[in-house]
């Protein structure tokens, strides 16, 4: 989003994690 980068970040870490194919 724009106005949540904070959420952006923590949630693009979240599917880093979590995509380990």
């Amino acid at each position: 989003a724009v106005n949540l980068p904070f959420i952006e970040t923590k949630y693009a870490a979240y599917m880093l994690k979590y995509a380990s194919t």
